[in-house]
């Protein structure tokens, strides 16, 4: 038995956006991946619908990304406290994932920019 978990299928959606390395290795890999595999997990039911529009094979769970119980959270406090360490001033905006593109920081920024002024 096989089981793979895919998170997105960007690379077909929007190869534009990553760079040619991480593109090209997804490309490789995920049709393999996909026909091989006895059983698929997909990261939100959004993906397997895409999976399914494009490979004609939907996920047979959706298992979503969270964190887990156990992980301790900072008090406000502390929180406060990294940020001063951290030099970050208010306004600030927290945006998570990497610099591609698709990840449209630019309007993250722009926003910051339009709070401050």
């Amino acid at each position: 038995p096989y089981v793979t978990t895919v998170y997105d299928i960007n690379h077909l959606l929007f190869p534009e956006t990553m760079p040619v390395l991480t593109r090209s290795a997804h490309l490789r890999w995920l049709t393999t991946d996909i026909l091989k595999a006895s059983r698929i997990v997909a990261i939100s039911e959004g993906t397997s619908s895409r999976l399914y529009s494009r490979f004609g094979r939907s996920a047979d769970a959706v298992a979503l990304p969270a964190i887990p119980l156990q992980t301790p959270m900072p008090s406000l406090e502390e929180a406060i406290e990294q940020l001063r360490k951290l030099s970050v001033r208010r306004p600030y905006l927290l945006t998570v994932g990497n610099r591609e593109p698709r990840k449209n920081l630019e309007s993250a920024i722009s926003a910051v920019a339009m709070l401050r002024s």
